[in-house]
């Protein structure tokens, strides 16, 4: 049949093409954590550079209203969403900006306080964490290897009770760190049974506190 343009009158699947990138039911999704400033770093001046970053990957991108944190952080939530290769190159270019292309940057990076090492934290299914570490840990050892980049997850005790989320933080160079997000997305994607339960940047229903 012929091919609804996206813009066009909604149809009777309208509902089903507008959620995000879906495979049967499958939603393409990646979190990253990130504070305040560079939240508003991310977004740009009346949302240019967040529109660029789009644009450049491909992906949709959304971050958390400003108040709106990870629970039991002060970290607003980035959420990527797309087809695969839209979120490994959206997570790139969304790094890229930060800690490198941003003027931000660029004046830390000029006073000389800028350390070599970056920590970013990505936000994954719980689902998928035993598939990120593998067996006898032998995927996150090959990660390490691959990227150069240090990879923990946090332990499930510590996990924020209600998000189905785990925190997975890695820890190097800025080249380091965008060759394992690529690893850590396309890892995370290769298990089937993996889904984000909480699609948004919204964990309102999470201080409810109703974790099992």
């Amino acid at each position: 049949g012929k091919k609804r343009p996206l813009d066009g009158p909604p149809t009777e699947d309208g509902a089903a093409s507008k959620r995000a990138h879906v495979e049967g039911d499958k939603v393409y999704a990646m979190k990253m954590m990130t504070s305040n400033k560079d939240a508003g770093t991310i977004i740009g001046r009346a949302g240019a550079t967040i529109k660029k970053l789009q644009e450049v990957s491909g992906s949709r991108i959304r971050v958390s209203n400003a108040q709106e944190y990870f629970p039991g952080t002060g970290d607003r939530v980035v959420l990527l969403t797309g087809p695969l290769e839209s979120i490994v190159s959206g997570c790139s270019a969304v790094l890229n900006e930060l800690f490198r292309d941003s003027e931000s940057y660029q004046q830390v990076a000029a006073s000389g306080e800028m350390g070599d090492t970056l920590t970013v934290n990505l936000l994954i299914p719980d689902l998928s964490s035993g598939h990120i570490i593998g067996k006898g840990g032998e995927n996150i050892r090959r990660m390490v290897e691959e990227s150069g980049a240090k990879i923990q997850l946090t332990a499930k005790e510590k996990q924020a009770p209600g998000t189905n989320e785990r925190i997975l933080s890695l820890i190097g160079s800025l080249q380091q760190v965008v060759r394992a997000t690529e690893l850590v997305v396309s890892k995370v994607w290769e298990d089937p049974k993996c889904q984000y339960v909480n699609t948004t940047t919204n964990y309102k229903s999470a201080y409810g506190g109703y974790g099992g």
